[in-house]
């Protein structure tokens, strides 16, 4: 829907464009305009020569001495000044033969000179003198308040003779105009007042919508765009003559020094505008270094500027100046086609900015002549592109800005969905850690329970033997002494299992495997050693023991960690197998540097149902199969020791066929 709306806009400017240069087209003509010399009732004369620095007096001596020429012709080429603020004097015989009252104006054509001094010879003798030119003040009472020009008012019947003397840098005219009515004069000057006007306000709204988004969003490419129109409005204002409204320039060429450089300042800032609005430094390296060519040469122009001191060169000079201004702006319409063809949207914007301007510079170029050098067809053509250029090249800032502001939601849209991934991850580890956290709680509470549970039933029946013996010893006998001393130590070892454990398993809660890792562990010495503290255990059940890990294998842990899981896990083999049985130790290196000890026995088993429960919730112990009692925390412990060095515990069994554990460890 808004390139729809924008497509329109288009449409209805460039309408709008053509409709006022074809409305436009009888008042830039000058229909109404008879030209000097050729107009009735008007014959103008020239004074030959460099007369300068003459008076009045001495002109109109010299005039009675028949020194001026008529001027009979209209030259087709303008003569240029050969030394700077050259002047010459003309001589109006004006003659009203008809019985009306003629009031008309003396046109001195669009371009303002220096000095334009006018002077009328009145039926008494005294002269009237009136001024204009752009080196006129502003407050001199003889001041002139046309725009370039002299009202002539003539009786009926009445004769009259005028001079005029035009001060110029670099060229005087050869040709006037003459109104022969005060209206169509006054429509032209309402005109082209209207024109400057609208082309002020207009230049005024591109300005202040560029400096709002160069505040928003302070771009290099908006900061040249606002170069572009400050040089641009700049050259119309002083060339236009606005300027010289207001400003009273000095006889030496200021005026078309600053038209020429900030012409060139515009020109500089436009090919940079382009290169940062398309990005062709990254994107299209050829054409970048085409519009940088363009930016040296116009730097050069500027460089070259003191040539117009020259009378002969100023002309030329600007000239060239706008040869090269079209084929800077050609230069940036084929770099914006080249970009368009590659994708990139925004340089339509650039080239619907540029071609009407191209296309006025292009016709002025051409076509203009200096013959006639007020606002005719030729520069409105300019002015309606020039205005119609600022008018589309905001439609690329706006561009520019909806594309910023697309880039800047998206980067907010990456952003928030990155924060929300981020919270949902967080979320998901706050709640990993709750759960780690209520299972740890669990598991301790769990291990609190099987401590207070072992601990008070070693703790009574040390009690309750105590207090037999404390009663009265001398009631048992010698071998019931004996079994009570039996069981006792019995209870004993059990208490001192159970805290050994406890004493490990407490040193090695809140953990990692990060901090459970130490040197390399043989691990067939490590099983004999652990074998060797329960060989008395298992000797008393006649249980026998194979060892049949390799002597090359290590496992990287702590040794006592390691010894305490080997215990356990023999502990238990032992508890549940039978006597007579066998306990056997195995080992293998895994894929991805582990190794799985298995401690295998032919005990009595486990059944499935108490297999899959083995490690949730409280597990009560059983007797072994010599009726020992356990701790009921020696496999938990033992798999709680193997996680914290990187690894895990697992358990395969059959009922009545034996148990095989497997510690699996770095």
């Amino acid at each position: 829907m808004a390139y729809w709306l924008v497509a329109l806009l288009v449409s209805v400017l460039l309408g709008a464009g053509f409709w006022l240069y074809w409305d436009a087209l009888p008042q830039v003509r000058s229909l109404s305009a008879l030209r000097i010399p050729g107009a009735p009732g008007i014959r103008v004369a020239v004074l030959p020569g460099d007369p300068a620095g003459l008076t009045l007096d001495e002109v109109m001596r010299l005039d009675r001495n028949g020194a001026f020429t008529p001027l009979t012709g209209v030259e087709d080429v303008p003569v240029y000044n050969t030394r700077p603020a050259q002047e010459r004097w003309f001589r109006f015989q004006l003659d009203n033969r008809s019985p009306r009252h003629r009031q008309g104006v003396l046109d001195l054509v669009w371009r303002i000179y220096d000095v334009v001094d006018y002077y009328e010879v009145l039926d008494n003798g005294e002269i009237c003198h009136r001024s204009s030119g752009s080196s006129v003040p502003l407050d001199d009472p003889d001041r002139t308040g046309r725009r370039a020009a002299f009202d002539l008012v003539l009786q009926p019947g009445e004769y009259k003779t005028a001079y005029l003397r035009v001060q110029d840098y670099f060229r005087l005219p050869s040709q006037f105009f003459y109104w022969p009515s005060l209206e169509p004069f006054a429509r032209w000057e309402r005109f082209v007042t209207a024109t400057d006007f609208a082309y002020a306000c207009l230049w005024v709204g591109m300005s202040s919508f560029g400096i709002f988004l160069y505040a928003l969003l302070r771009e290099r490419a908006q900061r040249h765009y606002l170069g572009f129109l400050l040089g641009v409005g700049g050259v119309h204002f002083i060339s236009s003559g606005m300027m010289k409204r207001f400003v009273t320039w000095p006889e030496w060429p200021l005026a078309e020094i600053c038209t020429g450089l900030l012409g060139v300042f515009a020109m500089v800032e436009v090919l940079a505008f382009v290169r940062d609005f398309l990005n062709t430094e990254a994107e299209d390296p050829w054409a970048d270094r085409v519009l940088q060519i363009f930016r040296r040469t116009f730097v050069g122009l500027a460089c070259a500027m003191p040539v117009i001191f020259w009378p002969p060169a100023g002309p030329q000079y600007y000239r060239l100046f706008v040869a090269l201004a079209v084929a800077g702006i050609g230069a940036i319409l084929w770099a914006s086609a080249r970009r368009w063809r590659a994708g990139r949207g925004q340089a339509a914007f650039v080239i619907l900015a540029f071609t009407p301007y191209l296309l006025g510079l292009a016709v002025w170029m051409l076509h203009a002549h200096d013959r006639l050098v007020r606002d005719d067809e030729q520069r409105l053509m300019t002015l309606i592109g020039n205005a119609l250029s600022l008018i589309f090249l905001s439609f690329a800032a706006a561009y520019r800005h909806r594309l910023a502001l697309q880039e800047n939601a998206r980067l907010q849209s990456a952003y928030t969905h990155s924060l929300e991934q981020e919270v949902q991850e967080r979320t998901r580890t706050l709640q990993e850690l709750s759960d780690r956290l209520t299972l740890s709680l669990a598991e301790r509470n769990r291990v609190m329970a099987i401590i207070g549970h072992d601990l008070r039933g070693p703790g009574a029946s040390l009690q309750g033997l105590a207090r037999l013996l404390a009663d009265d010893a001398t009631l048992f006998s010698p071998e019931r002494l004996a079994k009570l001393a039996g069981e006792i130590s019995h209870a004993c070892d059990l208490q001192l299992e159970l805290l050994n454990n406890l004493l490990v398993w407490g040193g090695t809660q809140g953990t990692g495997p990060a901090n459970a890792t130490g040197e390399p562990v043989e691990a067939r010495r490590a099983v004999d050693e652990v074998w060797r503290l329960l060989h008395g255990l298992a000797c008393s059940k006649k249980i026998a023991f194979h060892n049949d890990l390799p002597p090359s294998l290590f496992v990287r842990t702590d040794l006592q960690l390691l010894q305490t899981i080997l215990r356990n896990l023999l502990v238990n083999a032992i508890k549940f197998t039978r006597p007579g049985g066998w306990v056997r130790a195995r080992a293998r290196a895994l894929n991805g540097g582990v190794v799985e000890i298995a401690i295998v026995d032919n005990g009595v088993g486990i059944c499935p149902q108490r297999l899959a429960s083995l490690f949730s919730g409280r597990v009560e112990s059983t007797p072994g199969t010599g009726f020992e009692k356990g701790t009921g925390i020696g496999l938990n412990l033992a798999r709680d020791l193997a996680r914290t060095a990187g690894g895990d515990i697992r358990i395969e069994s059959e009922l009545d066929r034996g148990t095989t554990v497997f510690a699996i460890l770095p």
